[in-house]
């Protein structure tokens, strides 16, 4: 029925100005309908003749007093519809953008909590001069802290060795 699945063309919605001023559209085609007149200037004006007439068709009929200002009525329906489903529109992209904030918080929480010395283990055995530091984070052929411990540790025993050896 309407151009593509959140458009809806001059003809589809001047057809459907009686069915929205009496309040027979059902949900998606009053969406659609909205959308539309907000965007489009001559069918608000088309919204708003037929909205005065048939509402003061409406109030004569029921004995009421004539509304002043149908045009103000009609255009306030339209607009504060469409500024609610805008405003719901980001208050959903703010609450994912949230969420997703939290996801990444928790996420660097986990990595840099996954990533620390766990465990660092020394001889008892005062000739032992190994040193084991456990680490949990990168990979070792990536790591260049790994890459760091490993040369120190290196250089640490062959110093300590040649100390020994030359006494």
């Amino acid at each position: 029925m309407f151009k593509k699945k959140n458009e809806m063309t001059c003809a589809q919605a001047q057809s459907l100005i009686d069915d929205y001023v009496g309040g027979l559209l059902d949900e998606e085609s009053e969406n659609l309908f909205n959308h539309h007149v907000y965007g489009c200037e001559a069918c608000m004006e088309e919204l708003k003749v037929n909205y005065s007439i048939l509402t003061a068709l409406k109030q004569l009929d029921a004995g009421e007093e004539l509304s002043e200002n149908f045009e103000g009525e009609v255009t306030g329906k339209v607009t504060a519809y469409v500024e609610k489903k805008r405003l719901h529109r980001i208050l959903i992209r703010v609450a994912f953008g949230s969420l997703f904030v939290i996801c990444v918080i928790f996420g660097m929480f986990l990595a840099s909590v996954s990533s620390v010395y766990n465990d660092v283990t020394y001889s008892k055995n005062p000739e032992d001069t190994t040193v084991n530091f456990v680490y949990d984070g990168v990979p070792d052929y990536l790591d260049p802290v790994d890459k760091a411990i490993s040369k120190y540790n290196s250089s640490a025993v062959n110093y300590i060795h040649s100390l020994k050896n030359s006494e």
